[in-house]
């Protein structure tokens, strides 16, 4: 690819190398989804979403980076390292926010009077695939905050990820939480965490 700035001199007519390498690789193309933003030509290096808002810029692989202007809903599947726990009537939400090759995210779980709690660690899916593993137990990607109803008491857990399609939260000395830890769950109790990961 040549330069992506040149002067053009009065009168001058537009070859097809003029458009292909410089007003292509210059202009913003407006696209109602990912298909028809995944149809452009290569030459095309920016693109943007009139339905949704988004932003898509190329790499230098040429694939597609997606840049969102608004927070994005979705509902984390929570599962556990042993039995999973049911939901029931409480409630579970869930949103992120895409940068690039960053993602930023955050959960939200109430517990109801029908929830169960399972065994094990619990999971919570990322909105995205992540890019690796850290060493270790996962390393810190965010904070969490539990709280306690019954003794109106909160704890803060770090967020870790032993996967890269969902992460948990343990303590300091690597406890995780979980079905019975650290304290005995109830109806109204919540889990709340955000993180940031690589995006894979």
């Amino acid at each position: 690819m040549t330069a992506q700035i040149k002067t053009f001199a009065d009168y001058e007519v537009l070859t097809a190398s003029d458009v292909n390498n410089y007003l292509m690789n210059q202009a913003v193309i407006k696209v109602l989804n990912t298909t028809e933003r995944d149809a452009l030509s290569t030459s095309v290096k920016q693109a943007y979403n009139t339905t949704n808002g988004d932003v898509y810029v190329r790499n230098s692989s040429n694939a597609w980076l997606t840049y969102n202007t608004a927070w994005q809903t979705f509902t984390p599947t929570w599962t556990s390292s042993g039995t999973s726990p049911s939901l029931g009537n409480g409630t579970l939400t869930g949103a992120y926010l895409l940068q690039g090759k960053s993602v930023i995210w955050r959960v939200h779980l109430t517990m109801g009077s029908t929830t169960t709690y399972g065994s094990g660690a619990w999971r919570w899916d990322t909105p995205v695939t992540t890019a690796g593993v850290l060493a270790g137990a996962g390393g810190g990607l965010g904070n969490g905050s539990l709280y306690d109803t019954s003794a109106a008491a909160r704890r803060m857990r770090d967020v870790y990820h032993s996967s890269t399609t969902y992460v948990s939260l343990s303590d300091q000395d690597g406890n995780a939480v979980g079905g019975s830890t650290p304290f005995t769950w109830a109806n109204g109790d919540t889990v709340a965490f955000q993180a940031t990961a690589e995006v894979a």
